[in-house]
């Protein structure tokens, strides 16, 4: 119920359903890869590191476009943050990511024989295609949502600044996920696609939560 009432309010600030469909059918691509294409644990979560990668790029530019007044108030608030928000977000939200990045590529060295095989089967070809996928969802959102929906008069540089720290913990439970597959069950496919589409569930979630900030008042939104 919650979810049908994200989704409402969602729409009803003007966030299209295309957005939340391009999410899901983003995430879709490593499903795929894992049911039809052979696609391991390790390139499903090189592949979910790197779209946190991506997510982070377009926050930077979110921070720098944030007009709204900052809910919580306080001295140092508003747009005038932006100039030093958006390169404090790459130095840390950069350290989170090329920590997790780090733990990603090294847990399959935990696996039975020491991971040999599942370094072997690691697909770089697989994560470019679903970077680019994923790319395309997140850049419709933003250009969708973000601009043409008028969600950057409606947070804080501030605000703006922590909304892609929910993704990181997703991520990092994810990775703890996939030690676990790999370390104890090797990694067999039904699993790994279950972890996907968790992983879808929460991103949706996590979409319609950020895109369901009321409206504004309709003398400011023009």
């Amino acid at each position: 119920m919650a979810l049908i009432g994200r989704l409402e309010r969602a729409r009803a600030n003007g966030s299209a359903p295309l957005a939340a469909a391009l999410l899901i059918a983003a995430n879709l691509v490593p499903l795929a890869g894992v049911l039809f294409f052979g696609w391991n644990i390790l390139t499903v979560l090189a592949l979910y590191w790197v779209e946190n990668g991506i997510v982070g790029a377009f926050n930077v530019a979110r921070i720098a476009r944030a007009v709204g007044s900052d809910e919580k108030g306080g001295p140092g608030t508003g747009q005038n943050n932006r100039a030093y928000l958006a390169p404090f977000f790459v130095v840390h939200y950069g350290l989170f990511w090329i920590v997790h990045g780090v733990f990603v590529f090294a847990i399959a060295a935990f696996a039975p024989g020491g991971g040999a095989a599942i370094y072997e089967n690691f697909a770089p070809a697989a994560v470019v295609l679903g970077a680019i996928a994923l790319a395309i969802s997140h850049g419709a959102s933003f250009v969708r949502n973000f601009i043409g929906g008028g969600e950057y008069r409606r947070v804080s540089p501030r605000s703006q600044f922590w909304q892609p720290y929910p993704r990181l913990l997703v991520l990092h439970i994810t990775i703890l996920g996939g030690a676990l597959l790999l370390i104890t069950f090797d990694q067999p496919v039904l699993l790994v696609a279950l972890l996907v589409v968790l992983k879808t569930v929460i991103d949706l979630a996590l979409h319609l939560r950020e895109h369901s900030r009321p409206a504004l008042p309709r003398s400011l939104a023009g």
